[in-house]
């Protein structure tokens, strides 16, 4: 049987027809392109004549040469984190990756991404190819990429089977990623966090004395900038001692710390560094928990304070847990900020404990290698720029023009003099001068600092994915009182 005799002419029609309503990436959608208009490929499916073969046949030649999992669930990349106006603005910048490795019967997926060399916005995808399914309460134990960097991660969103986690990445590297030998993406254990309360009913002035609680302000050292690193340092001389409290002898969580402040703290610029109200520490007295945040266990913290003389009920916001080194724990903070007044301390009991309780569902570790094409269209500048605020010294060395905005490369050095007032990072004023005369006034949109490395992109919005700055319109770029030209 010769297998052009039984191929019709418009498949290749057929084809793009059955594809619309299939969700693939436009790499993987050319790929199964190709595979079907090649007549000697998909010849074996035209065993016999007739019009009801054809759309069997499509499907099929999808299914073998794409594999129906992976054509079908796989790559929806930043359509699923973007309006179609935000798509629309980036989608010539997008690079399909679409490298997986699988394990344990999960996959993790690198699907799509966007760079300057030195931003870059990742989609990644966790996939199920077994019987576990995925809920709101689904965690990564740790991701982490293959550069030194700072980012966020967006809420993941997860498909109507359950089977599909995809995560949105922003991130900043603080060198550029070309630089490195490879780029890769690792992600250790699949984990299931969910939260539950217990009731108890414990006087707060057996647990904590008033007198024994810390009250902050203005003039105290721990009303500054550097509040949390002063109280680390009373912390870590806190658990130098044994007999902590045990609140909750079956779970072993026991108190550590209180802090109070009458009113929220800000610094001169009016920004809030310390919350006005009681916050109490707790920890685990576990050993595992000693050395950081527990990854198979529960930790708790007190939510619910009750006044015994009114009945009136006082739950906490802002419910965190922290993992911290300097004192040989994880520490759960509960902020009750109604609380305004440490006299009523005496009359209050601990009526209810919250646990965030984290169960492993997978383990294992996933590690996928993957490429970038070089961002061609990036103008880069050497400069020297200095400039000093407070104590710290910012020495700019480079500046460079991409399609995420102004970035600034360089180094900081020195400490705070006044620990309530802002740094060099902090003030620095960077503007563009317009060639028609007119400023653009920038904002540190993404980066940081790293140990003494600088890097940070400015933009004309926090908001803002690529900005709508014309390289070739600019006069001059302004930092702080210098001017440097552009050619």
């Amino acid at each position: 049987m010769k297998y052009k005799e039984y191929i019709p002419q418009d498949f290749k029609n057929i084809v793009n027809g059955q594809l619309e309503d299939i969700k693939m990436n436009r790499q993987m959608m050319n790929q199964v392109k190709n595979k079907c208009y090649n007549k000697k490929t998909t010849g074996n499916f035209f065993y016999k004549r007739g019009g009801y073969q054809f759309i069997a046949a499509v499907l099929g030649a999808v299914c073998i040469f794409a594999g129906t999992g992976y054509a079908i669930t796989h790559v929806d990349g930043f359509s699923k984190f973007m309006s179609s106006a935000g798509l629309k603005q980036v989608q010539d910048y997008i690079q399909s990756v679409n490298r997986s490795v699988l394990k344990n019967n999960v996959r993790l997926v690198v699907e799509e991404a966007i760079t300057d060399n030195y931003n870059t916005l990742l989609v990644f995808s966790i996939i199920s190819e077994g019987n576990t399914v995925w809920n709101e309460h689904t965690t990564l134990g740790y991701s982490k990429m293959s550069f030194q960097k700072v980012g966020s991660y967006e809420k993941p969103i997860i498909s109507e089977d359950g089977k599909k986690l995809t995560y949105y990445v922003q991130i900043t590297s603080f060198e550029n990623i070309y630089d490195t030998n490879h780029l890769s993406l690792e992600v250790k254990n699949i984990n299931e966090e969910k939260s539950y309360e217990k009731a108890v009913n414990i006087l707060l002035e057996e647990i904590v004395p008033q007198k024994e609680i810390v009250t902050i302000d203005k003039e105290d050292e721990l009303g500054s900038n550097e509040l949390r690193k002063a109280l680390r340092k009373r912390l870590k001389k806190a658990y130098k001692t044994n007999d902590k409290f045990v609140i909750d002898a079956e779970n072993n969580l026991a108190f550590e710390y209180a802090e109070f402040a009458p009113d929220d703290i800000t610094d001169e610029e009016g920004r809030r560094i310390q919350e006005g109200g009681l916050t109490l520490y707790t920890r685990n007295r576990e050993k595992e928990f000693f050395r950081g945040r527990s990854r198979e266990n529960k930790l708790g913290c007190i939510s619910e304070l009750t006044d015994i003389r009114t009945g009136k009920v006082y739950t906490s916001i802002g419910r965190q847990f922290i993992d911290e080194a300097v004192s040989k724990g994880a520490l759960g903070i509960s902020w009750f900020p109604d609380i305004k007044d440490v006299s009523i301390v005496p009359y209050l009991k601990v009526t209810k404990i919250t646990y965030d309780e984290t169960n492993i569902l997978v383990k294992d570790t996933w590690k996928v290698n993957f490429k970038l094409k070089q961002d061609e269209d990036l103008m880069k500048l050497p400069v020297d720029v200095t400039y000093t605020e407070n104590g710290t010294t910012l020495y700019i060395t480079h500046v460079t023009f991409s399609k995420f905005g102004l970035i600034l490369e360089g180094t900081e050095e020195g400490r705070l003099i006044e620990r309530d007032k802002l740094s060099a990072i902090d003030t620095l004023k960077v503007e563009l001068e317009m060639k028609d005369g007119s400023r653009v006034p920038l904002i540190a949109n993404r980066g940081g600092l790293n140990m003494v490395k600088y890097i940070t992109t400015y933009s004309t919005s926090m908001e803002e994915i690529l900005w709508n700055i014309d390289k070739n319109e600019v006069k001059a770029i302004c930092i702080d009182d210098q001017r440097i030209f552009i050619d």
